[in-house]
């Protein structure tokens, strides 16, 4: 009888103490997702307010040639020293590939990117049909961890993340 109720004793606490695991990981999940939802919010902010001043900002512009067809690099600074954004523009026969990067102390914080693909080459056409648009929008909390990715109006899976910054790093 005692070793029934010494089993019975051990179960229940077992039980408690992962139910109370459970809670508390819930729990730490929560406040991530407040706080990374609270530093996307900061960093839309951020993104506006520099888009507000970018008239009074120097800016410079550099053509690129990473892609056949060129490209465009527009930075926009302050005191010449401290570039707040980025407008690339990679120009493609099939299509074409617009960034705006935002950065704070030389690190990006957010990157739009979009891809815009066409029905048929430029040179065939001189009006142009877009066949697709891709719009990634991403967000980083130190300029090199991904914490929130929107892809189409879509947030994508924090799983992906990790594989997705490398990509975005190596580019």
């Amino acid at each position: 009888m005692k070793e029934i109720a010494l089993i019975v004793l051990v179960s229940i606490t077992i039980i408690g103490c992962n139910g109370k695991r459970t809670s508390n990981h819930r729990t730490a999940n929560s406040i991530k997702k407040i706080d990374t939802l609270a530093l996307v919010k900061s960093i839309n902010h951020y993104k506006l307010k520099i888009d507000s001043i970018k008239p009074t900002l120097d800016s410079l512009n550099k053509d690129i040639y990473k892609s056949a067809e060129g490209g465009i690099v527009k930075l926009f600074y302050n005191n010449q020293s401290d570039t707040l954004k980025k407008e690339v523009i990679y120009y493609g026969e099939t299509g074409k590939r617009l960034l705006d990067i935002y950065l704070k102390e030389n690190k990006p914080v957010l990157i739009e990117d979009v891809t815009v693909h066409y029905k048929k080459p430029i040179a065939i056409h001189k009006e142009v049909e877009i066949s697709s648009k891709i719009r990634n929008t991403y967000y980083f909390n130190d300029g090199s961890n991904l914490i929130y990715w929107v892809e189409n109006n879509k947030v994508m899976p924090s799983a992906q993340y990790m594989a997705q910054s490398k990509e975005i790093i190596k580019e």
